[in-house]
C-alpha cells in the first residue's frame, strides 16, 4: 500500500461507470423527495401556454414519485395576489419560483428539487 493508501488498488471510471454513478444519485434524490408532501400551484387563466406547463408538472410530479397536490389557478384576482402579472406561474410551496416562463418536464423537476 502506497503512502497514505494512494497509489494502489485504483479504479479507472469509464462512460458506463459515469452513468450508473448518475442513476444512482438520481435515485437517491427521488427517494429523498419521497417522504416530503408538496403543494404546486399553476397560475394562468387557462390558456394553451398554461395549460401546457400543468400537463408538465403533472409528469414531473410522476417522474420523481412523489406525494403532491397540484392546484390550478385561473382566477386572475388570486393570481395577482401571488405578485405575478405575466403567466403561466408556478408556485411551490407558497412560493413563486416561475414567471412567465413556459417550463419544461426537466425544468420543473429542478425547480422541484431546489424548492423542498
Amino acid at each position: 500500500m502506497g503512502i497514505l493508501g494512494f497509489g494502489k488498488n485504483k479504479k479507472s471510471y469509464t462512460k458506463e461507470t459515469e452513468e450508473e454513478l448518475d442513476k444512482i444519485v438520481d435515485e437517491k434524490e427521488n427517494i429523498d423527495l419521497q417522504g416530503k408532501k408538496i403543494s404546486i400551484k399553476v397560475l394562468g387563466e387557462g390558456c394553451e401556454k398554461c395549460d401546457k406547463v400543468n400537463d408538465s408538472v403533472k409528469e414531473a410530479i410522476k417522474i420523481l414519485n412523489i406525494d403532491a397536490d397540484i392546484e390550478k389557478i385561473e382566477d386572475l384576482i388570486e393570481i395577482v395576489t401571488y405578485g405575478v402579472m405575466s403567466t403561466p406561474g408556478i408556485v411551490i410551496n407558497e412560493k413563486v419560483v416561475s414567471i412567465g416562463r413556459i417550463l419544461n418536464t426537466e425544468e420543473i423537476i429542478k425547480l422541484i428539487k431546489e424548492n423542498i
